[in-house]
């Protein structure tokens, strides 16, 4: 495309692109940047075995899918900044608090729980072990170990339940 096919087509197209643009995006700085850079992107493309009518209906489809992608982006940034407000305005968790409930449900475990399920927890949660290990240490089956951590974390959620 030469210079003066360019700026003709500029002169002519310029005002349709950037009403086009400006429907689609509602913003008067969106809408040209999208509209300069399609006709920037039509310099750089090989457009010499597209007849001279074809050239508007090309720079069209370039804008209306321009606005497209900005308003996707536009779309993923707003869920961002929504998401980031929302957890700013979360409760920040008060850690004296969860570690005096975790201190209650250890005291809890140690004083009101059958002995294998006590062992149990214990093996599982506070030393990290699988339960496959746990159950080999205590010297019982899978199947036992998992019926002792059941019964021990039911009776702790009823314990610590929240009304």
């Amino acid at each position: 495309m030469t210079e003066e096919e360019f700026k003709s087509l500029w002169h002519a197209e310029y005002g349709r692109m950037y009403r086009v643009a400006y429907s689609m995006l509602r913003e008067a700085e969106a809408s040209r940047d999208v509209v300069s850079q399609a006709f920037a992107d039509l310099l750089t493309r090989e457009t010499g075995h597209m007849a001279d009518g074809d050239l508007p209906r090309y720079l069209y489809r370039m804008v209306c899918n321009r606005c497209l992608d900005l308003r996707r982006h536009l779309d993923v940034e707003k869920r961002f900044l929504s998401q980031y407000s929302m957890e700013q305005h979360q409760e920040v968790p008060d850690y004296k608090e969860r570690e005096q409930q975790l201190t209650d449900i250890r005291d809890f475990v140690d004083t009101q729980m059958s002995q294998p399920c006590r062992r149990a927890i214990r093996l599982c949660y506070d030393q990290g072990l699988t339960h496959q290990q746990a159950a080999d240490a205590m010297q019982i089956s899978l199947s036992a170990l998992n019926k002792n951590l059941a019964r021990g974390l039911e009776a702790i959620r009823k314990r610590f339940k929240k009304p």
